[in-house]
């Protein structure tokens, strides 16, 4: 009979970048690029998926994305609306938040709508 520490288990195991696209203002005027990604958050996270539809060539998927914090401390700055990047086991997830609540787990939860054509047909 398999056995399994819930001691080792991580918690958060994939990393995740929260970001959105704009004009970086951090550098001198004359040097000021738009459409650059700007990053809100980086962290360790767990991905699970919700649900999924497929209409013709488009995939819509939704997930859950918990991400353990220090409640009492932290400050979240991750809005409706900002991009969302991850890698699961090999697949890459990139979507919106849809949006983001606190979790009785101390940490928090967020949602993300992820919406993907397939481009082989294409071809």
């Amino acid at each position: 009979m398999p056995y399994f520490d819930r001691h080792k288990l991580n918690n958060a195991p994939y990393p995740a970048v929260v970001y959105y696209m704009g004009e970086d203002n951090t550098k001198p005027l004359d040097e000021r690029e738009e459409n650059v990604e700007i990053v809100v958050a980086e962290f360790m996270c767990d991905i699970q998926q919700n649900s999924h539809t497929m209409e013709r060539n488009n995939i819509k998927a939704e997930y859950s994305v918990y991400v353990p914090i220090d409640s009492a401390t932290a400050v979240v700055n991750v809005r409706r609306g900002h991009l969302f990047r991850a890698e699961q086991n090999g697949v890459h997830i990139v979507g919106s938040v849809a949006g983001v609540f606190p979790s009785q787990l101390d940490g928090v939860t967020m949602y993300v709508k992820v919406n993907s054509e397939d481009k082989s047909s294409e071809e």
